[in-house]
């Protein structure tokens, strides 16, 4: 199977992939036949998947010689831990699916977040010169936890931007996209929750604006509708734009 997330290890994308499907699974179980038992038989496998996947990580990286395994096998039994003390509470329909959606935005957070940090061992480290967007003071927030978000936004779009150059494979890119949009949908509603009183309606309409047109960018890359070398004029005003038109303080 060719990447199609971001880190550079096949076996670890390929898991973060079908990690992200599960969970998908888990949200769509028909709560018009609710039965607690299954719910938490189905909570059961995923938690054994996620638990299975930190151990193959943790054994790839310890090969690749990550220097901060030790920090980054602490977030996965912390993340474990986390998700092994909401399964002894009992759920009905609705707290299921709170539940649900509550694991999906922190298994999310760990892959675009904490895992970010390994990319260099499975990637060549680009340039300035070969990277699509670079960070700059100007773009700062004045929201520290934003900013890292922002930030690693970017970097998978350079990842993703480099991966296409690389290769031109359409549907490995179409791929990487929908990745992305996970990713951005997770930031919006986590930055629309930790600072509401300074998202406006407009500002809202701006995110479903950029995730619709997101996923009109992917049916397009699926019919190879562009040059995969066009995209670089996309990014740069679907990220950053929005950041300096919304998202810095005026």
């Amino acid at each position: 199977m060719a990447d199609n997330t971001s880190s550079g290890n096949n076996f670890i994308d390929e898991n973060h992939e079908d990690l992200l499907n599960h969970l998908s699974e888990l949200s769509e179980y028909d709560q018009s036949e609710w039965d607690p038992d299954i719910f938490k038989s189905k909570l059961d496998s995923f938690i054994h998947d996620l638990e299975s996947h930190f151990s193959h990580e943790e054994l790839i990286l310890s090969g690749a010689g990550f220097s901060d395994l030790r920090a980054h096998a602490l977030l996965h039994r912390e993340l474990a831990l986390n998700i092994h003390k909401k399964n002894l509470l009992s759920y009905d329909p609705k707290s299921a699916a709170e539940l649900v959606r509550e694991i999906t935005a922190e298994t999310i957070s760990h892959e675009l977040m904490s895992d970010q940090e390994y990319w260099d061992l499975f990637n060549d480290k680009p340039s300035s010169s070969k990277r699509l967007l670079l960070w700059s003071k100007d773009l700062e927030t004045g929201h520290p936890e934003i900013d890292k978000q922002h930030i690693a936004l970017m970097n998978h779009v350079n990842h993703l931007y480099l991966r296409t150059q690389r290769n031109n494979d359409y549907q490995e890119a179409a791929k990487e996209l929908r990745m992305l949009v996970l990713y951005s949908k997770y930031h919006f509603q986590e930055e629309e929750k930790h600072i509401d009183n300074k998202v406006s309606t407009q500002h809202k309409a701006n995110h479903r604006k950029l995730l619709d047109d997101l996923n009109i960018l992917i049916e397009e890359v699926e019919s190879e509708k562009y040059d995969l070398s066009s995209l670089a004029d996309y990014f740069d005003y679907w990220l950053f734009n929005h950041i300096r038109t919304y998202d810095v303080p005026k």
